[in-house]
């Protein structure tokens, strides 16, 4: 990571724990600093992109439910799938809002989702799919200092 700009991992107890403080946190601490720290924990939850929760939740269905073998095999064949959709089905979907109704239930609405809700470019790199298949959160600051998120639900 350069220019000093530290990355935190937050796994999902630890957002569910977040979550369950920035509830409380008025009553519990009281005053000021308890409606400080609930404001502010409920703007950080609240400013966390969607879409990236829908894309890394079909990533894992993807994963876990239409590819076999060992994890490398696995996450080869999840590159494969979305490689194809983009080359085949994607050029005539990417105007949809919705998958179409003979996708409902099959792997190409998981792959629709993936591709929709990523602006047409997954990440399938090997390590941004272990880190989305691994349930880990990665918060890192760009050079025009905005958040990119990838974390699970």
């Amino acid at each position: 990571m350069g220019k000093g700009v530290p990355e935190i991992r937050i796994s999902r107890e630890d957002r569910e724990r977040l979550q369950r403080i920035a509830v409380v946190a008025a009553d519990v601490i009281g005053g000021d600093d308890g409606r400080w720290l609930a404001g502010w924990l409920a703007l950080i939850l609240a400013g966390l992109p969607a879409d990236m929760f829908v894309r890394d939740d079909a990533l894992r269905r993807l994963y876990e439910g239409y590819t076999i073998g060992g994890d490398l095999a696995r996450r080869d064949e999840l590159r494969r799938l979305c490689r194809n959709y983009e080359a085949g089905r994607w050029r005539y979907d990417r105007d949809r809002d919705r998958p179409p109704p003979n996708y409902v239930g099959t792997r190409d609405e998981l792959l629709f989702l993936v591709f929709r809700h990523s602006d047409g470019s997954p990440p399938i790199s090997d390590k941004r799919l272990i880190a989305i298949l691994s349930g880990d959160c990665f918060y890192k600051r760009n050079g025009r200092h905005k958040m990119r998120f990838s974390f699970p639900q």
